[in-house]
């Protein structure tokens, strides 16, 4: 990451990483695991029905795919989100690079600035507020979630001292 000549660098962090668990997957595990088993069970009796229209074939494809993302493939999705995202606070802004792609922040000049504490000692720190539809609703790991509508640090380190940092 190059930063301005002028620019300091204050902090440097990343999300926490592996495998992470959330409370919605209390829900979701279980749920996911009914579902992929459910639409495998289904899938299996279709093609033991000899002569079986091919819609009644590939009307459970979807669903299948659906209960792999569902089961394992959000964890992975979430992981590799995670492992190629970095963080950074300078003495003018903040930035967030998610993969290749850059999101800078004038320090000040966000909308909201709010410390969520996790009881793993790890950390949020949101730059915007979030949206109502999604807030605590579990859809992290779907691609629907505020972690990708609302610029911030997720699941950092150390939280409570990068938000002293801010608020400087």
């Amino acid at each position: 990451m190059k930063f301005d000549i002028d620019e300091s660098l204050l902090w440097k962090g990343k999300p926490k990483q592996g495998i992470v668990f959330t409370k919605s997957d209390i829900f979701m595990i279980p749920f996911s695991v009914l579902w992929a088993g459910f639409v495998v069970f289904w899938e299996i009796n279709v093609l033991r029905i000899k002569d079986a229209p091919i819609f009644f074939t590939l009307w459970g494809i979807p669903f299948i795919l659906a209960g792999i993302y569902i089961t394992i493939g959000r964890f992975i999705h979430d992981y590799l989100n995670r492992k190629n995202t970095e963080y950074f606070v300078t003495d003018k802004r903040v930035i967030i690079v998610k993969y290749k792609r850059i999101e800078s922040i004038p320090k000040g000049k966000w909308t909201t600035l709010r410390l969520i504490e996790y009881a793993n000692g790890t950390g949020t720190i949101l730059f915007a507020e979030q949206p109502s539809f999604f807030h605590r609703s579990g859809f992290t790991s779907y691609g629907l979630s505020s972690e990708l509508s609302v610029p911030g640090f997720y699941k950092i380190k150390d939280a409570k001292n990068v938000m002293k940092l801010l608020e400087e």
